[in-house]
């Protein structure tokens, strides 16, 4: 009997992570190359980085000031 639980223990345990590397999988895919930032410019206001890309060295900033 406890051989069976152990079983489906393994088994609950297993599904899990597989279920857990998908999710994660399709939240890296879905961020992939956006990064969210908020820093302060001079004057110190807010200065919000929105949906900034990525690729190679190039950098396409899109800011908006609160």
């Amino acid at each position: 009997m406890s051989d069976n639980l152990l079983e489906g223990n393994r088994l609950i345990e297993a599904e899990l992570a597989v279920i857990m590397i998908v999710l994660l999988i399709r939240e890296l895919r879905r961020n992939r190359g956006t990064s969210e930032m908020s820093v302060m410019s001079e004057d110190n206001s807010r200065v919000e980085s929105i949906g900034r890309k990525t690729r190679g060295f190039k950098d396409y900033t899109e800011h908006i000031e609160w």
